[in-house]
C-alpha cells in the first residue's frame, strides 16, 4: 500500500506512522483507513499518530473522538480499547 493514501486519507490531519503499513494484510489495513478516515473527518483534531505491531494497533489523535470499526474488529476475533479524554482519544486494537 503506497504511504501516500494514508496521507491523502488523513487530511487534514497531520499523521505519523509508527511501524510498516505494508505489511498489513488486507483486512488490518481496512482498520487503519477507517480509523484514519474517522479521526480526519470527525475528531476536530490536528494529528493523529499510528502505532503498528505485531499484534496491535494504536492510533492516537488530538481531537473529539473515533468510532465506527468494532464490527470489523469483531470479526477478526480482534479486541477494542477506546479511552478519550480532554486531551484526545486513544483507540488500541489487539489482534489474534
Amino acid at each position: 500500500f503506497p504511504s501516500h493514501d494514508i496521507t491523502t486519507i488523513a487530511k487534514p490531519l497531520h499523521i505519523e506512522v509508527i511501524g510498516e503499513i505494508s505489511k498489513l494484510n488486507s483486512q488490518e489495513r481496512r482498520i487503519i483507513d477507517e480509523l484514519v478516515r474517522n479521526a480526519a473527518s470527525h475528531s476536530k483534531g490536528h494529528n493523529i499518530t499510528l502505532e503498528i505491531g505485531d499484534h496491535s494497533i494504536l492510533a492516537k489523535d488530538d481531537g473529539q473522538g473515533m468510532r465506527g470499526i468494532s464490527e470489523v474488529v469483531e470479526e477478526l476475533g480482534g479486541e477494542l480499547l477506546i479511552s478519550s479524554g480532554s486531551t484526545g482519544t486513544q483507540v488500541e486494537i489487539r489482534l489474534p
